[in-house]
C-alpha cells in the first residue's frame, strides 16, 4: 500500500496517511529498532485505557518499518490557549491509570549506570508536551509512546517541565523571547500538577536532576543550559 501526503516528521521517524482512519508511522534506517518498542508499549499503554490512539499493527513500507495508528483528528494542545494548565491536568489522569505491563524505568536507568532508583507503578512517557498531545472526538490524546515506562509520577513531571522549557533549545540564535515564554508555560504546568497532586513530587528535585543531566548528555549543545542547571538541575 503506498503512502500518502506526509503529515509530520521527527528526528526518528515520518507520519504519513495511510487509510482515511490510520496513519502509518515510518521509522528512518537508524531508529528502525523502536517500531517494535512503540508498536507494544503503544499498545499496552492503549489497552490500559490510556488516551492514545489505538494501534492496529506493523507494516513494510518500501523497506522501513511502520506502525499504523489510529488517526486523530487534531489540532495539538500546542496551539491551544491554557495548554499548560491542560497538560497538568491529563498527566495525572495518565498517572491514576493502573499500571500496564511496561518495562521500569528504574532498570533502564540502571544499565545506563544511575542506579539506586525506586521502582514505580505510573505510566511514564517521558517526553510529554502540549505538541504531542491531539485533539479527537472532543478528548486530548498523548501519542509518540516509545519511551514508555513505569516509573514515580515526578520522573515524568520532570521530563515534562524540561522538555516545555528547554528541549530543542540548540544553538546560539535560540530566541530569548520564545524561551521566556516556554519556561513560564513549564511553570505554569508544574504549579498546576503540583496543585492537583502535591504529594507526588516529593522527589521532583532529584529527577529534575536525574533527568536534566540526561538531556544535557544528549544535546550538549542545549540553549541555556546554564540557566536550567542553576535553577532546575542543580539549585
Amino acid at each position: 500500500m503506498p503512502l500518502g501526503g506526509l503529515i509530520g516528521r521527527g528526528a526518528t521517524s515520518e507520519v504519513y496517511e495511510w487509510s482515511a482512519d490510520t496513519v502509518v508511522k515510518v521509522f528512518v534506517p537508524q531508529f528502525e529498532e523502536l517500531a517494535m518498542i512503540e508498536f507494544e508499549r503503544s499498545r499496552a499503554i492503549h489497552a490500559a485505557g490510556a488516551p492514545c490512539p489505538a494501534v492496529h499493527g506493523m507494516v513494510e513500507v518500501a523497506g522501513r518499518v511502520g506502525v499504523v495508528f489510529h488517526r486523530l483528528a487534531g489540532p495539538s494542545l500546542f496551539f491551544e490557549r491554557g495548554a499548560a494548565t491542560t497538560l497538568a491536568h491529563l498527566h495525572v489522569e495518565l498517572h491514576d491509570l493502573p499500571p500496564p505491563e511496561l518495562p521500569q524505568l528504574a532498570d533502564t536507568l540502571s544499565a545506563r549506570g544511575i542506579d539506586g532508583i525506586d521502582l514505580g507503578r505510573s505510566v511514564f512517557h517521558g517526553d510529554l508536551h502540549p505538541a504531542n498531545v491531539l485533539l479527537d472526538r472532543g478528548r486530548w490524546h498523548v501519542i509518540d509512546w516509545s519511551n514508555g515506562h513505569l516509573a514515580p509520577p515526578a520522573a515524568d513531571v520532570a521530563c515534562s517541565v524540561l522538555s516545555i522549557g528547554y528541549r530543542g533549545m540548540r544553538g546560539p540564535n535560540a530566541s530569548v523571547d520564545w524561551h521566556r515564554r516556554r519556561v513560564r508555560a513549564a511553570e505554569r504546568y508544574l504549579d498546576t500538577y503540583r496543585m492537583l497532586r502535591p504529594e507526588a513530587l516529593a522527589d521532583l528535585p532529584m529527577w529534575l536532576s536525574i533527568i536534566g543531566r540526561l538531556l544535557l548528555a544528549s544535546e550538549p549543545d542545549t540553549a541555556f543550559a546554564d540557566e536550567m542547571t542553576t535553577r532546575w538541575i542543580d539549585p
